[in-house]
């Protein structure tokens, strides 16, 4: 059995892999480095690269070859935008991805853009996390769609989720998803909307 994640951010990326993702590109910042973390652990196999362009040329490379989908991990803001040109490739040939990236949603900060519609601009699907309780859902919703509509999703991690305390102490998850398992009764009790 699986350790239970501790914030929403582990739940994610460990989610992503129980999805069936293997493999993850990127660049390792603040904002992304608990969910890229989470899916070394559960498996998958990190490749890092040392601009997030070449990270999204070799995510998009390594699904096309293979056939499965493929995550491209990112810093928020300034990560995604060096990302753009090969997520648009990816997307125009419609590449089985998943970019994670982690999202500054105040316009006070420095690493704020508009990443939905960045996404939406480059003919990728934006999704974001927007509760804790949904969380582990909204990312299995991504490699779904990815796998099935062979399509670039850009699944948006803002920092209030991504660092938010899971209270499941049971050893299930992600295999039960977000209900977790009987000890835990219901998804509130597992991980809550608001930090612990």
């Amino acid at each position: 059995m699986t350790e239970a994640p501790r914030t929403v951010a582990e739940a994610v990326g460990a989610a992503l892999v129980a999805g069936g993702v293997r493999a993850v590109f990127g660049v390792v910042g603040s904002g992304n480095f608990a969910a890229t973390n989470a899916m070394v652990a559960a498996g998958a196999r990190f490749v890092a690269a040392r601009h997030e362009g070449g990270a999204a040329t070799m995510a998009d490379a390594y699904a096309r070859i293979s056939g499965e989908v493929t995550v491209l991990s990112l810093h928020q803001g300034c990560g995604l935008t060096n990302a753009l040109t090969g997520i648009t490739e990816a997307a125009k040939s419609g590449t089985p991805l998943v970019v994670l990236t982690a999202e500054a949603t105040s316009p006070r900060s420095n690493f704020f853009v508009d990443q939905p519609a960045l996404a939406a601009a480059v003919g990728a699907e934006p999704v974001r996390v927007t509760d804790a309780g949904t969380a582990v859902a909204d990312a299995a919703g991504a490699v779904a769609r990815a796998r099935d509509a062979r399509r670039v999703v850009v699944l948006n991690l803002p920092p209030g989720r991504t660092w938010s305390r899971c209270r499941c102490r049971c050893r299930s998850w992600p295999t039960r998803g977000p209900r977790c398992c009987a000890r835990c009764a219901s998804s509130s009790r597992c991980c809550p909307t608001s930090p612990t």
